[in-house]
């Protein structure tokens, strides 16, 4: 308990020194806040401003600014900066100030030689072009640059100028020959391809030494450009032989192919062929056939012994792996003797 002090009539508790510390520097805080919060306000108002602007001030040269970005200035336009200065920059007869404003480059026609702008000549049948540094000059179309001139391009008879001008072509049904257009000869029973530079022979007659021969269809076959070396096929229910087509006769449970090689059928799903028959194939227990239907595997768990299917053996600590026929350890175990033990390091 705290004591009391008399004070006359009236009676009153006596405040311990800690309350009157910690009264003191909460006042001390309120006091600092309320002097930065009026010093911002006078930072913002246009005094503050003012002084800023003294403080933080640059001395700007002639024909200068401050710079958009940052600090510092950067000359006006059509000034180069050089040292603490801005010097104008000198444009010769024929330039221009490019877009950056310190620099200059000559106009179209001319050409920057010892710091002026010459124009180049351009010959008969030529004319200005833009580059990407400066101008140039190219020939007409139907011209072609040679040197300091343009030449005219020869075109011969039967032929054009190219889409670019700067070339010839030789019109449809001829070839070029040297510096000529000669005209295509065409055998029988042939025609322009789709170039138009070339042909190809119609159909049932192939190209051979220069000319289209006809070929010669044997019974039971039909025109075929797969067929590069006979120009045609066998039927279905009949294979190649020679230059004949020969009757396929398949045996019980098979079915006709339309291969041109080989015996023209095929065992059916469930079968395998064997001394020109179709025999079954007995698929064991646990065992099942292949998409080709012509093989059979065993189901997962199960691997291959002679002609069954004998269940893994999988060992503590073991999974039957991603083929579904053999087993590996678990980690961090290694297999060991068919078994599965843990290494120990």
């Amino acid at each position: 308990m705290f004591g009391k002090a008399q004070t006359g009539k009236a009676t009153r508790i006596a405040r311990p020194a800690v309350c009157r510390c910690l009264y003191a520097r909460t006042a001390y805080v309120t006091a600092a806040i309320s002097l930065i919060l009026a010093t911002s306000l006078w930072l913002l108002s246009a005094g503050g401003q003012s002084a800023l602007a003294q403080v933080g001030a640059v001395k700007l040269p002639a024909h200068a600014h401050d710079a958009m970005y940052g600090s510092g200035w950067e000359c006006d336009h059509g000034y180069q900066r050089t040292d603490d200065h801005c010097v104008k920059v000198r444009v010769p007869p024929n330039a221009y100030l490019d877009y950056t404003g310190d620099s200059w480059e000559c106009k179209r026609g001319f050409e920057e030689q010892d710091n002026s702008c010459v124009a180049f000549k351009v010959p008969a049948n030529g004319y200005v072009v833009s580059r990407t540094f400066g101008s140039d000059w190219t020939c007409r179309r139907g011209y072609l640059r040679d040197g300091s001139r343009c030449r005219r391009i020869a075109v011969p008879a039967n032929a054009y100028l190219t889409a670019g001008g700067g070339d010839w072509k030789c019109k449809r049904g001829f070839q070029a020959v040297g510096n000529k257009c000669a005209a295509l000869r065409i055998p029988d029973h042939a025609y322009l391809d789709e170039s138009g530079r070339d042909w190809e022979c119609e159909r049932g007659y192939r190209e051979r030494r220069g000319a289209c021969e006809k070929i010669a269809l044997p019974p039971h076959a039909y025109l075929s450009r797969e067929h590069i070396a006979t120009g045609w096929a066998c039927e279905l229910g009949y294979r190649k032989d020679g230059q004949t087509c020969v009757r396929v006769r398949p045996p019980a449970n098979a079915f006709l192919t339309y291969a041109g090689y080989g015996a023209g059928w095929q065992c059916e799903r469930g079968y395998r062929e064997k001394d020109g028959a179709c025999e079954k194939i007995a698929v064991p227990r646990h065992g099942y056939l292949t998409a080709a239907g012509n093989e059979w595997e065993c189901g997962r768990g199960y691997r291959r012994e002679g002609r069954s299917c004998v269940r893994l053996k999988v060992p503590a600590h073991g999974h039957i792996d991603y083929s579904g026929h053999d087993w590996v350890c678990d980690e961090p175990y290694r297999r060991k003797d068919g078994a599965c033990v843990r290494e120990i390091f």
